[in-house]
């Protein structure tokens, strides 16, 4: 039996050609078809944490650090002061982080991760929040329980600063669609840092005397524009600034 289904298999003639040419033709389609991969938003950041730059992270901890030290050695009105400072700070920081793809052209081989410029953008700034959020929730707890102060308070005078700082450095990026706005950017540091520091020394009454709704105001403000920044940042079509 078994030399009979030999004798058949034997008989059948493969046409080597026809298979060579059916071979190339699903290569072909294999190289364009594109591998699919179940990856939830979550997973994205978590995969492109290690691709942040680390300096960015080293000078957040020792503002960290700083800030901590500060709020055990001074008083409040200078804490106050000093941590508003930081604000502009971790701004620029983040601006820069920001930034990097474009100035660097790596824009591409990131994109090439299976993400679009968007997902970038967003990730880079969920990330660089997060870290910004985390170190002022610390300058708040802490100062809080250290001058028996309302710690929600504490987070908007940090929060409005920070957030004006970022729409700001956000806006003049996308109207000069320069690879490199560094100076620019710390040029904008540097007076937000002047007005807080004239606010804090000459006019402390904006803090001790305006009522927390104003602030909520500032805070609503200011928020709404960073979102309407960071949206038509990286909605603008021919942001890829013709880098090549």
């Amino acid at each position: 039996m078994n030399e009979n289904w030999k004798e058949i298999f034997n008989k059948i003639e493969i046409d080597e050609e026809r298979k060579k040419e059916s071979i190339e033709k699903l290569k072909i389609e294999i190289s364009k078809s594109d591998i699919i991969v179940k990856e939830n938003y979550f997973e994205k950041v978590k995969r492109y944490f290690p691709f942040m730059n680390k300096t960015t992270f080293v000078i957040q901890f020792i503002l960290l650090l700083i800030g901590i030290v500060v709020i055990k050695t001074m008083n409040f009105e200078k804490t106050r002061l000093i941590l508003s400072l930081v604000m502009p700070i971790l701004a620029f920081l983040q601006i820069v982080e920001l930034e990097k793809s474009l100035k660097y052209n790596m824009y591409e081989i990131e994109m090439s991760c299976k993400m679009n410029f968007n997902e970038l953008i967003s990730i880079k700034l969920i990330i660089n929040t997060i870290m910004n959020l985390i170190i002022m929730t610390i300058f708040a707890s802490l100062t809080a329980v250290y001058f028996e102060n309302e710690i929600y308070l504490l987070i908007i005078y940090f929060l409005v600063p920070f957030m004006l700082t970022n729409v700001i450095n956000i806006r003049v990026t996308k109207l000069l669609k320069n690879k490199s706005n560094e100076t620019i950017n710390i040029t904008v540091m540097i007076l937000m840092n002047i007005i807080l520091f004239i606010i804090n020394i000459k006019f402390p009454c904006v803090y001790e005397t305006s009522s927390i709704f104003i602030w909520i105001g500032l805070l609503f403000i200011t928020v709404f524009y960073f979102a309407k920044s960071v949206y038509e940042f990286y909605e603008e079509e021919d942001y890829i600034w013709n880098l090549q």
